[in-house]
């Protein structure tokens, strides 16, 4: 299991605790937005008078299973603070751009030696367009493309990830004794030749959902041949496109601070 929190902007300090407390009983990770946009900031340093990070230490909330999203803000004295902790951090660089909150100092925390897997945030679910983002864009920022090889950026999806979710003893890798979750990728052609040499380039720079032909997990198919096979798909479509449209409905309804009509599809 896992306990959530939104962000330090909108919990006070009893709730971080108690979360705190209820993870270290249960020996769980929890995971909380951090220093996403700048609001998380300017609000724990006028109500606290702390930055955010420092506030969670001095709470005692940091620890090697707490899992920061983001970190998009955090200064170099925050981030010794993180490494110091052992705390792990999910990057989630399209949620990132989408929302236009800047882009979090991942090579540094690569180069402190900190854990970072890949997320997205609720932003493109294709693990694919995520790794070639993180790829990409701390290239353009810091003006330098020898950052982020795509074996790191693989790792950061795969093992890293795991790590950052506390089952990289179950998951993360393919390894005698853990559970066998595989993906058969199939592409219909590459550009380039595929080979040992070239493999992580082309998951990283070429290959993306649609190349998946097969899915397992725990060794059982979940995909094959490029589809479902655990539920019918065309049944789930239908009855989410149904929901939505109530959804949208009921949004559209309601008085809300900020106006959504721009939203609907």
């Amino acid at each position: 299991g896992v306990f959530t929190l939104h962000a330090s902007f909108t919990v006070t300090d009893d709730v971080l605790i108690k979360t705190k407390e209820l993870a270290d009983k249960y020996g769980t990770i929890y995971a909380m937005h951090l220093e996403e946009g700048l609001i998380d900031v300017y609000h724990n340093i006028e109500r606290y008078g702390k930055r955010p990070v420092e506030r969670l230490r001095d709470i005692g909330f940091l620890s090697p299973r707490f899992l920061a999203i983001h970190g998009v803000q955090v200064t170099e004295d925050e981030l010794m603070i993180l490494k110091q902790y052992d705390v792990k951090i999910a990057h989630n660089a399209m949620s990132n751009m989408i929302n236009g909150v800047g882009v979090p100092p991942i090579p540094k925390m690569l180069g402190l030696g900190m854990t970072v897997g890949i997320g997205n945030d609720g932003y493109v679910m294709d693990v694919f367009e995520n790794m070639r983002s993180t790829y990409l864009v701390h290239k353009v920022v810091n003006k330098d493309p020898r950052l982020m090889t795509p074996l790191k950026v693989v790792e950061m999806a795969t093992i890293d990830a795991a790590k950052a979710l506390g089952v990289h003893d179950k998951i993360g890798s393919i390894e005698v004794g853990k559970e066998a979750d595989i993906t058969i990728l199939v592409p219909e052609f590459t550009h380039t030749p595929l080979d040992e040499r070239t493999v992580y380039g082309h998951l990283v720079n070429t290959f993306s959902g649609k190349d998946v032909w097969g899915v397992l997990v725990k060794g059982d198919w979940v995909t094959k041949e490029r589809r479902v096979v655990t539920v019918d798909l065309d049944k789930v479509v239908d009855y989410a496109e149904k929901v939505v449209n109530r959804l949208w409905d009921r949004m559209l309804s309601m008085e809300v601070k900020y106006k959504v009509e721009w939203l609907k599809p």
